[in-house]
Protein backbone atom coordinates (compact mmCIF):
# COMPACT_ATOMS: atom_id res chain seq x y z
CA UNK A 1 0.00 0.00 0.00
CA UNK A 2 2.84 2.37 0.88
CA UNK A 3 4.65 1.59 -2.37
CA UNK A 4 1.56 2.30 -4.48
CA UNK A 5 1.08 5.66 -2.75
CA UNK A 6 4.68 6.63 -3.42
CA UNK A 7 4.33 6.09 -7.19
CA UNK A 8 1.23 8.19 -7.34
CA UNK A 9 2.95 10.93 -5.35
CA UNK A 10 5.86 11.12 -7.76
CA UNK A 11 3.47 11.25 -10.67
CA UNK A 12 1.59 14.19 -9.17
CA UNK A 13 4.85 16.03 -8.41
CA UNK A 14 6.03 15.56 -12.02
CA UNK A 15 2.77 17.01 -13.36
CA UNK A 16 3.06 20.03 -11.07
CA UNK A 17 6.65 20.71 -12.16
CA UNK A 18 5.63 20.65 -15.84
CA UNK A 19 2.79 23.09 -15.14
CA UNK A 20 5.11 25.45 -13.26
CA UNK A 21 7.70 25.41 -16.05
CA UNK A 22 5.00 26.13 -18.62
CA UNK A 23 3.78 29.01 -16.55
CA UNK A 24 7.28 30.47 -16.30
CA UNK A 25 7.83 30.23 -20.05
CA UNK A 26 4.46 31.83 -20.70
CA UNK A 27 5.26 34.72 -18.37
CA UNK A 28 8.67 35.33 -19.98
CA UNK A 29 7.25 35.59 -23.49
CA UNK A 30 3.69 36.86 -23.15
CA UNK A 31 1.38 36.68 -26.17
CA UNK A 32 0.88 39.97 -28.03
CA UNK A 33 -2.78 40.09 -27.00
CA UNK A 34 -1.83 40.03 -23.34
CA UNK A 35 0.79 42.79 -23.84
CA UNK A 36 -1.70 45.10 -25.51
CA UNK A 37 -4.16 44.42 -22.75
CA UNK A 38 -1.57 45.30 -20.17
CA UNK A 39 -0.75 48.52 -21.96
CA UNK A 40 -4.42 49.40 -22.00
CA UNK A 41 -4.65 48.72 -18.28
CA UNK A 42 -1.51 50.80 -17.62
CA UNK A 43 -2.89 53.70 -19.64
CA UNK A 44 -6.20 53.47 -17.83
CA UNK A 45 -4.42 53.55 -14.48
CA UNK A 46 -2.31 56.51 -15.61
CA UNK A 47 -5.38 58.39 -16.83
CA UNK A 48 -7.11 57.61 -13.57
CA UNK A 49 -4.11 58.91 -11.65
CA UNK A 50 -4.05 62.08 -13.76
CA UNK A 51 -7.71 62.72 -13.08
CA UNK A 52 -7.32 62.04 -9.40
CA UNK A 53 -4.30 64.36 -9.12
CA UNK A 54 -5.36 67.04 -11.61
CA UNK A 55 -6.33 69.60 -8.96
CA UNK A 56 -3.09 68.97 -7.06
CA UNK A 57 -1.15 69.43 -10.30
CA UNK A 58 -2.99 72.63 -11.14
CA UNK A 59 -2.15 73.90 -7.66
CA UNK A 60 1.54 73.04 -8.11
CA UNK A 61 1.56 74.75 -11.51
CA UNK A 62 0.06 77.85 -9.91
CA UNK A 63 2.66 77.76 -7.15
CA UNK A 64 5.43 77.41 -9.71
CA UNK A 65 4.10 80.38 -11.65
CA UNK A 66 3.97 82.52 -8.49
CA UNK A 67 7.54 81.65 -7.56
CA UNK A 68 8.53 82.43 -11.14
CA UNK A 69 7.01 85.92 -10.86
CA UNK A 70 9.01 86.42 -7.67
CA UNK A 71 12.21 85.34 -9.37
CA UNK A 72 12.56 82.23 -7.19
CA UNK A 73 13.54 80.01 -10.08
CA UNK A 74 14.60 76.93 -8.11
CA UNK A 75 11.33 76.80 -6.13
CA UNK A 76 9.42 77.15 -9.39
CA UNK A 77 11.30 74.16 -10.80
CA UNK A 78 10.57 72.09 -7.68
CA UNK A 79 6.83 72.70 -8.11
CA UNK A 80 6.95 71.92 -11.83
CA UNK A 81 8.78 68.66 -11.14
CA UNK A 82 6.10 67.76 -8.60
CA UNK A 83 3.56 68.04 -11.41
CA UNK A 84 5.55 65.43 -13.33
CA UNK A 85 5.73 63.16 -10.27
CA UNK A 86 1.95 63.37 -9.84
CA UNK A 87 1.55 62.04 -13.37
CA UNK A 88 0.10 65.19 -14.93
CA UNK A 89 2.87 65.93 -17.44
CA UNK A 90 0.64 65.28 -20.46
CA UNK A 91 -2.06 67.69 -19.23
CA UNK A 92 0.32 70.59 -18.67
CA UNK A 93 3.14 69.75 -21.12
CA UNK A 94 3.20 73.03 -23.04
CA UNK A 95 3.26 75.52 -20.16
CA UNK A 96 5.10 73.13 -17.84
CA UNK A 97 8.18 72.68 -20.01
CA UNK A 98 8.17 76.21 -21.39
CA UNK A 99 8.24 77.67 -17.87
CA UNK A 100 10.68 75.05 -16.61
CA UNK A 101 13.09 75.81 -19.46
CA UNK A 102 12.75 79.53 -18.73
CA UNK A 103 13.64 78.98 -15.06
CA UNK A 104 16.68 76.88 -15.93
CA UNK A 105 17.73 79.60 -18.35
CA UNK A 106 17.47 82.21 -15.59
CA UNK A 107 19.66 80.02 -13.40
CA UNK A 108 22.22 79.77 -16.21
CA UNK A 109 21.65 76.02 -16.56
CA UNK A 110 21.48 75.82 -20.34
CA UNK A 111 21.83 72.02 -20.49
CA UNK A 112 18.83 71.62 -18.17
CA UNK A 113 16.86 74.08 -20.31
CA UNK A 114 17.67 71.91 -23.34
CA UNK A 115 16.49 68.82 -21.41
CA UNK A 116 13.16 70.55 -20.58
CA UNK A 117 12.54 71.49 -24.22
CA UNK A 118 13.40 67.96 -25.38
CA UNK A 119 10.90 66.59 -22.85
CA UNK A 120 8.26 68.93 -24.26
CA UNK A 121 8.92 67.54 -27.74
CA UNK A 122 8.25 64.01 -26.46
CA UNK A 123 4.67 65.10 -25.85
CA UNK A 124 4.47 67.72 -28.60
CA UNK A 125 6.78 66.39 -31.33
CA UNK A 126 5.66 68.82 -34.07
CA UNK A 127 5.28 71.95 -31.97
CA UNK A 128 7.23 74.59 -33.88
CA UNK A 129 7.55 76.82 -30.81
CA UNK A 130 9.50 74.17 -28.91
CA UNK A 131 11.49 73.21 -31.99
CA UNK A 132 12.63 76.81 -32.41
CA UNK A 133 13.21 77.11 -28.66
CA UNK A 134 15.52 74.10 -28.81
CA UNK A 135 17.42 75.82 -31.63
CA UNK A 136 17.73 78.92 -29.45
CA UNK A 137 19.27 77.02 -26.53
CA UNK A 138 21.59 75.03 -28.81
CA UNK A 139 22.77 78.26 -30.42
CA UNK A 140 23.25 79.79 -26.99
CA UNK A 141 25.44 76.82 -26.12
CA UNK A 142 27.42 77.39 -29.32
CA UNK A 143 26.43 74.02 -30.74
CA UNK A 144 25.72 75.01 -34.34
CA UNK A 145 25.86 71.42 -35.56
CA UNK A 146 22.93 70.62 -33.27
CA UNK A 147 21.16 73.74 -34.52
CA UNK A 148 21.54 72.53 -38.10
CA UNK A 149 20.11 69.10 -37.21
CA UNK A 150 17.08 70.68 -35.55
CA UNK A 151 16.42 72.97 -38.52
CA UNK A 152 16.73 69.97 -40.83
CA UNK A 153 13.97 68.32 -38.77
CA UNK A 154 11.88 71.48 -39.01
CA UNK A 155 12.29 71.56 -42.79
CA UNK A 156 11.32 67.89 -43.01
CA UNK A 157 8.15 68.54 -41.00
CA UNK A 158 7.33 71.78 -42.84
CA UNK A 159 8.53 71.34 -46.44
CA UNK A 160 8.59 74.27 -48.88
CA UNK A 161 8.43 76.83 -46.08
CA UNK A 162 10.92 79.37 -47.41
CA UNK A 163 11.30 81.08 -44.03
CA UNK A 164 12.57 77.86 -42.42
CA UNK A 165 14.59 77.03 -45.52
CA UNK A 166 16.37 80.39 -45.34
CA UNK A 167 17.14 79.83 -41.66
CA UNK A 168 18.68 76.45 -42.41
CA UNK A 169 20.62 77.91 -45.35
CA UNK A 170 22.01 80.60 -43.07
CA UNK A 171 23.18 78.01 -40.54
CA UNK A 172 24.69 75.91 -43.34
CA UNK A 173 26.68 79.04 -44.24
CA UNK A 174 27.81 79.53 -40.65
CA UNK A 175 29.13 75.96 -40.34
CA UNK A 176 30.76 76.06 -43.78
CA UNK A 177 28.44 73.60 -45.52
CA UNK A 178 28.25 75.71 -48.67
CA UNK A 179 27.20 72.97 -51.08
CA UNK A 180 24.15 72.13 -48.98
CA UNK A 181 23.39 75.84 -48.65
CA UNK A 182 23.56 76.37 -52.42
CA UNK A 183 21.35 73.32 -53.07
CA UNK A 184 18.77 74.56 -50.57
CA UNK A 185 18.78 78.07 -52.01
CA UNK A 186 18.33 76.62 -55.49
CA UNK A 187 15.26 74.80 -54.13
CA UNK A 188 13.94 78.11 -52.82
CA UNK A 189 14.43 79.61 -56.27
CA UNK A 190 12.56 76.73 -57.84
CA UNK A 191 9.65 77.61 -55.54
CA UNK A 192 10.05 81.38 -55.92
CA UNK A 193 12.12 82.20 -59.05
CA UNK A 194 12.11 85.93 -58.34
CA UNK A 195 13.50 85.64 -54.84
CA UNK A 196 16.34 88.20 -54.80
CA UNK A 197 17.41 87.29 -51.29
CA UNK A 198 18.14 83.73 -52.42
CA UNK A 199 20.05 84.98 -55.47
CA UNK A 200 22.31 87.16 -53.35
CA UNK A 201 22.76 84.44 -50.72
CA UNK A 202 23.91 81.95 -53.37
CA UNK A 203 26.50 84.45 -54.57
CA UNK A 204 27.81 84.84 -51.03
CA UNK A 205 28.01 81.06 -50.69
CA UNK A 206 29.98 80.81 -53.94
CA UNK A 207 32.37 83.49 -52.74
CA UNK A 208 32.82 81.86 -49.34
CA UNK A 209 33.57 78.50 -50.93
CA UNK A 210 36.16 80.02 -53.26
CA UNK A 211 34.14 79.37 -56.41
CA UNK A 212 34.09 82.08 -59.10
CA UNK A 213 30.60 83.54 -58.83
CA UNK A 214 30.66 85.56 -62.05
CA UNK A 215 28.20 83.30 -63.84
CA UNK A 216 25.87 83.51 -60.87
CA UNK A 217 26.17 87.31 -60.84
CA UNK A 218 25.39 87.28 -64.53
CA UNK A 219 22.31 85.10 -64.06
CA UNK A 220 21.00 87.39 -61.32
CA UNK A 221 21.66 90.49 -63.41
CA UNK A 222 19.98 89.07 -66.50
CA UNK A 223 16.85 88.37 -64.42
CA UNK A 224 16.54 91.98 -63.33
CA UNK A 225 18.70 94.55 -65.09
CA UNK A 226 16.87 97.43 -63.44
CA UNK A 227 18.17 96.44 -60.01
CA UNK A 228 21.20 98.60 -59.15
CA UNK A 229 22.70 96.04 -56.78
CA UNK A 230 22.60 93.36 -59.46
CA UNK A 231 24.37 95.59 -61.97
CA UNK A 232 26.99 96.75 -59.51
CA UNK A 233 27.84 93.26 -58.20
CA UNK A 234 28.12 91.77 -61.68
CA UNK A 235 30.20 94.74 -62.87
CA UNK A 236 32.41 94.54 -59.77
CA UNK A 237 32.99 90.81 -60.31
CA UNK A 238 34.04 91.49 -63.90
CA UNK A 239 36.26 94.38 -62.80
CA UNK A 240 37.95 92.23 -60.13
CA UNK A 241 38.59 89.62 -62.82
CA UNK A 242 40.24 92.34 -64.99
CA UNK A 243 37.53 91.91 -67.61
CA UNK A 244 37.26 95.66 -68.09
CA UNK A 245 35.52 95.63 -71.47
CA UNK A 246 32.68 93.49 -70.09
CA UNK A 247 32.58 95.54 -66.89
CA UNK A 248 32.23 98.75 -68.89
CA UNK A 249 29.43 97.24 -70.96
CA UNK A 250 27.47 96.02 -67.91
CA UNK A 251 28.05 99.15 -65.83
CA UNK A 252 27.14 101.47 -68.71
CA UNK A 253 23.85 99.63 -69.16
CA UNK A 254 23.23 99.62 -65.43
CA UNK A 255 24.04 103.35 -65.25
CA UNK A 256 21.40 104.05 -67.89
CA UNK A 257 18.84 102.32 -65.65
CA UNK A 258 20.19 103.85 -62.41
CA UNK A 259 21.48 107.24 -63.48
CA UNK A 260 22.01 108.55 -59.94
CA UNK A 261 23.70 105.50 -58.44
CA UNK A 262 27.09 106.74 -57.30
CA UNK A 263 28.63 103.28 -56.78
CA UNK A 264 27.85 102.23 -60.35
CA UNK A 265 29.11 105.50 -61.86
CA UNK A 266 32.35 105.49 -59.86
CA UNK A 267 33.06 101.86 -60.78
CA UNK A 268 32.37 102.66 -64.43
CA UNK A 269 34.86 105.54 -64.29
CA UNK A 270 37.40 103.28 -62.59
CA UNK A 271 36.87 100.61 -65.25
CA UNK A 272 37.58 103.16 -68.00
CA UNK A 273 40.70 104.26 -66.13
CA UNK A 274 42.04 100.70 -65.75
CA UNK A 275 41.21 99.96 -69.35
CA UNK A 276 43.48 102.86 -70.34
CA UNK A 277 40.66 105.21 -71.33
CA UNK A 278 41.22 108.18 -68.96
CA UNK A 279 39.26 110.58 -71.17
CA UNK A 280 36.14 108.45 -70.74
CA UNK A 281 36.88 108.15 -67.02
CA UNK A 282 37.03 111.93 -66.72
CA UNK A 283 33.79 112.28 -68.66
CA UNK A 284 32.00 109.94 -66.24
CA UNK A 285 33.45 111.66 -63.17
CA UNK A 286 32.40 115.07 -64.44
CA UNK A 287 28.90 113.70 -64.92
CA UNK A 288 29.03 112.50 -61.33
CA UNK A 289 30.20 115.95 -60.18
CA UNK A 290 27.17 117.52 -61.84
CA UNK A 291 24.90 115.14 -59.95
CA UNK A 292 26.70 115.67 -56.64
CA UNK A 293 27.98 119.28 -56.80
CA UNK A 294 28.67 119.41 -53.06
CA UNK A 295 30.57 116.15 -52.78
CA UNK A 296 34.14 117.10 -51.92
CA UNK A 297 35.72 113.75 -52.84
CA UNK A 298 34.20 113.82 -56.30
CA UNK A 299 35.29 117.42 -56.93
CA UNK A 300 38.84 116.58 -55.84
CA UNK A 301 38.90 113.53 -58.12
CA UNK A 302 37.68 115.57 -61.10
CA UNK A 303 40.30 118.22 -60.29
CA UNK A 304 43.05 115.59 -60.25
CA UNK A 305 42.00 114.07 -63.59
CA UNK A 306 41.83 117.47 -65.27
CA UNK A 307 45.33 118.26 -64.01
CA UNK A 308 46.54 114.99 -65.51
CA UNK A 309 45.20 116.15 -68.88
CA UNK A 310 46.65 119.67 -68.38
CA UNK A 311 43.11 121.04 -68.35
CA UNK A 312 44.24 123.65 -65.85
CA UNK A 313 41.38 126.11 -66.21
CA UNK A 314 38.78 123.42 -65.64
CA UNK A 315 40.84 121.92 -62.82
CA UNK A 316 41.04 125.29 -61.08
CA UNK A 317 37.29 125.76 -61.49
CA UNK A 318 36.59 122.51 -59.59
CA UNK A 319 39.32 123.26 -57.03
CA UNK A 320 37.80 126.66 -56.24
CA UNK A 321 34.45 124.95 -55.66
CA UNK A 322 36.12 122.49 -53.30
CA UNK A 323 37.60 125.09 -50.95
CA UNK A 324 34.20 126.75 -50.57
CA UNK A 325 32.58 123.58 -49.26
CA UNK A 326 32.38 122.73 -45.56
CA UNK A 327 34.17 119.64 -44.39
CA UNK A 328 37.73 118.53 -45.02
CA UNK A 329 39.45 121.83 -45.79
CA UNK A 330 42.87 120.18 -45.57
CA UNK A 331 42.22 118.03 -48.64
CA UNK A 332 40.45 120.85 -50.49
CA UNK A 333 43.35 123.30 -50.11
CA UNK A 334 45.89 120.63 -51.01
CA UNK A 335 43.90 119.89 -54.18
CA UNK A 336 43.90 123.55 -55.22
CA UNK A 337 47.56 123.87 -54.31
CA UNK A 338 48.30 120.95 -56.61
CA UNK A 339 46.56 122.77 -59.46
CA UNK A 340 48.65 125.94 -59.05
CA UNK A 341 51.81 123.87 -58.65
CA UNK A 342 51.01 121.96 -61.88
CA UNK A 343 50.32 125.21 -63.78
CA UNK A 344 53.64 126.74 -62.74
CA UNK A 345 55.57 123.51 -63.26
CA UNK A 346 54.14 123.12 -66.76
CA UNK A 347 55.09 126.66 -67.74
CA UNK A 348 58.49 126.54 -66.03
CA UNK A 349 59.28 123.30 -67.87
CA UNK A 350 59.09 125.13 -71.18
CA UNK A 351 61.83 127.63 -70.20
CA UNK A 352 65.47 127.50 -69.25
CA UNK A 353 65.05 128.96 -65.78
CA UNK A 354 62.43 130.04 -63.27
CA UNK A 355 61.25 133.67 -63.30
CA UNK A 356 59.10 135.85 -61.06
CA UNK A 357 55.87 134.91 -62.82
CA UNK A 358 56.56 131.25 -62.09
CA UNK A 359 57.41 132.10 -58.49
CA UNK A 360 54.15 134.00 -58.04
CA UNK A 361 52.13 130.95 -59.09
CA UNK A 362 54.28 128.53 -57.09
CA UNK A 363 53.73 130.91 -54.17
CA UNK A 364 49.96 130.56 -54.64
CA UNK A 365 50.40 126.81 -54.37
CA UNK A 366 52.56 127.30 -51.27
CA UNK A 367 49.88 129.47 -49.64
CA UNK A 368 47.26 126.77 -50.24
CA UNK A 369 49.58 124.11 -48.85
CA UNK A 370 50.03 126.21 -45.71
CA UNK A 371 46.25 126.29 -45.27
CA UNK A 372 46.06 122.56 -45.93
CA UNK A 373 48.68 121.94 -43.25
CA UNK A 374 46.82 124.21 -40.82
CA UNK A 375 43.70 122.13 -41.45
CA UNK A 376 45.40 118.84 -40.63
CA UNK A 377 46.78 117.64 -43.96
CA UNK A 378 50.39 116.77 -43.14
CA UNK A 379 51.10 115.25 -46.55
CA UNK A 380 52.06 118.69 -47.91
CA UNK A 381 54.82 119.35 -45.39
CA UNK A 382 57.68 117.78 -47.40
CA UNK A 383 56.62 119.52 -50.60
CA UNK A 384 56.55 122.88 -48.83
CA UNK A 385 60.07 122.33 -47.50
CA UNK A 386 61.35 121.50 -50.98
CA UNK A 387 59.69 124.56 -52.51
CA UNK A 388 61.30 126.80 -49.93
CA UNK A 389 64.68 125.10 -50.21
CA UNK A 390 64.70 125.42 -54.03
CA UNK A 391 63.63 129.09 -53.88
CA UNK A 392 60.43 128.43 -55.80
CA UNK A 393 58.42 130.96 -53.76
CA UNK A 394 58.55 134.68 -53.00
CA UNK A 395 60.61 134.69 -49.81
CA UNK A 396 63.10 137.54 -49.75
CA UNK A 397 63.15 141.32 -50.17
CA UNK A 398 65.06 140.94 -53.42
CA UNK A 399 62.08 139.06 -54.91
CA UNK A 400 59.85 142.05 -54.30
CA UNK A 401 62.28 144.65 -55.65
CA UNK A 402 63.23 142.65 -58.74
CA UNK A 403 59.66 141.82 -59.70
CA UNK A 404 58.63 143.51 -62.98
CA UNK A 405 56.62 146.67 -62.47
CA UNK A 406 53.89 145.30 -64.71
CA UNK A 407 53.26 142.54 -62.17
CA UNK A 408 52.62 145.02 -59.40
CA UNK A 409 48.96 145.55 -58.56
CA UNK A 410 49.57 147.63 -55.43
CA UNK A 411 52.42 148.37 -53.04
CA UNK A 412 52.52 144.80 -51.74
CA UNK A 413 50.36 142.88 -54.22
CA UNK A 414 51.48 141.11 -57.41
CA UNK A 415 49.98 139.13 -60.26
CA UNK A 416 51.65 136.74 -62.74
CA UNK A 417 51.94 137.71 -66.38
CA UNK A 418 52.70 135.87 -69.63
CA UNK A 419 50.88 133.49 -71.93
CA UNK A 420 50.83 130.70 -69.30
CA UNK A 421 49.28 132.84 -66.58
CA UNK A 422 47.26 135.59 -68.21
CA UNK A 423 43.97 133.89 -67.33
CA UNK A 424 44.78 133.64 -63.59
CA UNK A 425 42.99 136.33 -61.59
CA UNK A 426 44.48 135.49 -58.19
CA UNK A 427 47.21 137.76 -56.83
CA UNK A 428 50.00 137.33 -54.26
CA UNK A 429 50.25 139.68 -51.32
CA UNK A 430 53.61 140.00 -49.62
CA UNK A 431 54.77 141.71 -46.46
Amino acid sequence: MKKEFSSKGWFIITILVVIMISALVTNCVPPSDTSEAELTVMKARRDSLRKANYNKCAFKMSNGDQYKLQGQWQKSIENYRKVMELGCTEDFASNLFKDMASCYNKLGENDSAIWAVKEALVYLPTDIYFMKLLVYYYEKAGDLDAVVKEYEKINTLFPNNTEYMFSLADYYFQVGRYNEEIALLETILSIDPGNKKADLAIISAYEASGIDPIERYKAVYMKDKLNATNGYRYGKALFDASEYDKAISVLSESKSNNSNNRSIIELLAKSYDYKGMPEKALEVYEDLARKYPNDLKILIKVTELNVNFSHFKKALEFANRSVKLPGNKGDAYKSRGDVYYAIADDCFGKKEKIDHNDKFVFHMAYEDYKKALANGNNSVKHKMQQMKKNEMIISGRSDYFLAPAACKVSSNEYKPLGDCYSWITRTVKVK
